[in-house]
């Protein structure tokens, strides 16, 4: 008996790629992916993956594989459903973490030569790969995948520590799709502005391509602004970060260049929204922005309208999360009581792919510490203090890092702003001040400017740069600005 027919006999072993290749039989001239690249309709979207699936397996690639996908968007969706269907466990990797993990995978797909990746085995799609796939024949057989099979690892943010891998099963794939669905995929078309290698990137590219729609890929906001016009898109998913690019985007293309008009829902990841991108938003597209709390660990947490006058509320947790608020000792606190926040839902991850992190987050007892402080209300209104990690010790006296951003970010001098920690020769703690500025501005300026803003804070390191660091979420770097203040003070 075939592994398909087995898993057709078996549905729990059923491998969700099936649903692709019946969405290819049954409507072939369907659009698969678009981009400003291409257009592969599902029958041909399926052939490739097929072929590339059958290449992949004369490499030793199967289900016992751990293969890192390091691609351009198109062809990464490509790889990662092959991978799929081979019944390998499939993941994206910034490039500074594949040292220590290198070991951990039997392969690493790239359509590069050589990115000086410490992989021992490196299967590199050139041209040719492609250009030869019609010889190749389709592999037609699907592995079949146990419910606690790992199909993908997904690695958080890491935006203050290292990123860490966080296990998918088939199980958890699936729950996290029907959650994305219900809860930040409201109305379609829908758009991620988050790439594939995020938790949301990746099970946009799932959702979409496992469910008869179209994936669209925009690698940046005149892609987005294209992508949007072109098919009517109603809802879109981004960070703070990459709303305000799409802003820029709008105001310097003009609505008789692509129109906006479908958009119905914008929705905000990965970090606090100012006040004034929101007012920008508003008056760009006339949207309020939907803001959504969450980790790559547990999901989409809790739901809500943006509010300027309180930013840090982060709207109300959704019907299949459990959230607490509980003191140092783990016991919950009363309602508005403030403490560390922490979450769970069935099914979860039971812990990280190569072990867990340092203590006070991470899994422990069933559940999900983020890392995060904060207060519930009786209605279950989630309003966020700040992460623990985030809370530096500056002259003496304790400072969030995240709500500095957000109140430095109203400067109007400045398009972006972002605070870090760094040492100094005495290994004093001191706070530093990253921004963005169109013109010029003089230190002592900046300085009177953000006393003005945020009185007894001050900064020892001001550095002004073409684009603050950022994570694939949108998230402040603040390890990259601590390095590039720590390279400057040491000539």
């Amino acid at each position: 008996m075939s592994a398909q027919s087995a898993a057709e006999q078996v549905p729990h072993l059923k491998n969700p790629i099936v649903r692709l290749f019946e969405t290819a039989a049954k409507d072939p001239q369907r659009i698969a992916l678009a981009s400003n690249r291409t257009r592969l309709s599902y029958g041909e979207f399926a052939s490739i993956v097929q072929r590339c699936a059958q290449r992949l397996r004369v490499h030793g690639i199967g289900p016992s594989s751990i293969v890192a996908v390091d691609c351009e968007p198109e062809i990464g969706a490509v790889i990662s459903c092959a991978l799929l269907q081979l019944g390998a466990t499939s993941t994206t990797i910034a490039a500074q973490l594949l040292p220590a993990v290198a070991g951990q995978l039997s392969a690493i797909v790239t359509d590069a030569v050589d990115r000086g990746h410490p992989v021992q085995r490196r299967i590199v799609l050139e041209s040719r790969f492609f250009e030869t796939l019609d010889a190749t024949a389709r592999l037609m057989e699907i592995a079949e995948l146990r419910p606690d099979e790992v199909v993908r690892v997904v690695f958080s943010s890491g935006t203050t520590g290292v990123p860490k891998g966080v296990p998918f099963s088939k199980t958890i794939l699936e729950a996290r799709l029907a959650s994305a669905r219900a809860n930040w995929m409201p109305k379609l078309p829908f758009l991620s502005m988050l790439g594939p290698e995020t938790v949301t990137g990746y099970q946009t590219m799932s959702a979409q391509l496992l469910s008869g729609e179209t994936y669209l890929v925009a690698r940046d906001a005149t892609e987005t602004l294209a992508r949007i016009a072109e098919f009517g898109v109603r809802s879109i998913k981004t960070s703070p970060a990459k709303l305000a690019d799409l802003i820029r985007a709008r105001r310097d293309h003009p609505t008789d260049t692509w129109s906006t008009d479908s958009l119905e829902v914008i929705q905000i990841a990965g970090s606090l929204l100012s006040p004034a991108i929101a007012l920008a938003c508003e008056n760009a597209f006339g949207i309020t922005p939907t803001i959504l709390y969450g980790s790559t660990e547990v999901g989409t947490v809790t739901r809500g309208a943006f509010s300027a006058d309180q930013p840090k509320r982060l709207g109300t947790v959704i019907d299949e999360v459990q959230l607490e608020i509980v003191d140092g000792n783990d016991v919950p606190v009363a309602p508005d009581g403030h403490g560390r926040i922490r979450m769970r839902r069935d099914p979860m991850p039971e812990g990280y792919w190569l072990g867990e992190p340092s203590a006070g987050t991470g899994f422990l007892a069933g559940w999900f510490y983020p890392g995060d402080t904060g207060s519930l209300s009786p209605s279950g209104e989630l309003t966020l203090a700040g992460r623990t990690n985030e809370v530096v010790n500056a002259g003496g006296s304790k400072v969030n890092l995240a709500e500095l951003d957000l109140w430095l970010s109203e400067i109007d001098a400045l398009s972006d702003v972002a605070t870090f920690q760094f040492l100094s020769e005495l290994d004093e703690p001191l706070l530093g001040l990253a921004f963005v500025s169109e013109t010029a501005i003089a230190a002592e300026d900046l300085e009177r400017t953000i006393a003005r803003r945020v009185s007894g804070v001050r900064f020892h390191s001001l550095i002004r740069l073409t684009s603050i660091p950022r994570n694939a979420l949108g998230k402040v770097d603040r390890n990259r600005l601590t390095e590039l203040t720590t390279k400057d003070s040491h000539g």
